[in-house]
């Protein structure tokens, strides 16, 4: 109080203001360093490219990839871009297994949604489903446009983290939805839908970051 009553109120706005902007240009250094950007759990376990993937018409595609996962704590990353087609579509990741699977899928309209699906049950996988329980029907995210959702042929960062109990989907690093993870994965797989005629998107690649003991 005694320095502050011997300066001036104009060299106090001064020096109050020199610090607002040395805090601005600091923080604005931490993005720029990526300091503040999310992390993946874990540490990087396998990257694929897994190439272009359609669906024919309005039948959806679902690919399992492998191997399956082997972690509950874990961050899968996937970069996706409409390639040719119906934009009227959809693409992104699913995460479960035979049985049952929650998706996160993305438009080159701009539009995103968070839903369950029951996989068709084929082979002998389908005795064992009878067992689990279905997901959850109702959508974590209806399908809605979101800012952060590139349109077009432009590429989408497709973020999903659980651990714990926990999911956390990210689009382009901009966090999406958090809540409780509907089920406890089993696999990954890549999925393209469409409204209209025939879709094609490449996923040009696929990362797994885990914790594993």
């Amino acid at each position: 109080m005694v320095f502050f009553s011997k300066v001036p109120p104009r060299q106090i706005l001064r020096l109050a203001a020199l610090g607002f902007m040395l805090t601005a240009v600091l923080f604005l250094a931490l993005i720029a360093a990526g300091v503040m950007d999310p992390q993946p759990i874990g540490h990087l376990v396998w990257t694929q490219k897994p190439g272009a993937k359609s669906a024919v018409g309005q039948a959806p595609t679902l690919t399992w990839v492998t191997p399956a996962l082997q972690a509950s704590n874990f961050t899968v990353r996937s970069v996706i871009t409409h390639q040719s087609g119906d934009v009227d579509s959809g693409a992104g990741i699913a995460l479960g297994d035979n049985c049952t699977a929650v998706l996160v899928v993305l438009s080159p309209l701009g539009y995103v949604s968070i839903q369950p699906i029951v996989p068709a049950r084929q082979g002998e996988g389908a005795l064992a489903c009878q067992t689990k329980p279905d997901p959850p029907t109702d959508p974590l995210l209806l399908w809605q446009p979101w800012p952060h959702v590139h349109q077009g042929q432009a590429p989408n960062d497709v973020w999903v983290d659980i651990k714990d109990g926990q999911m956390w989907v990210r689009v382009n690093r901009e966090l999406l939805w958090t809540g409780q993870a509907p089920l406890q994965p089993e696999q990954i797989g890549l999925y393209v839908e469409s409204f209209g005629d025939t879709a094609v998107y490449t996923f040009q690649e696929l990362q797994l970051f885990a914790e594993i003991d």
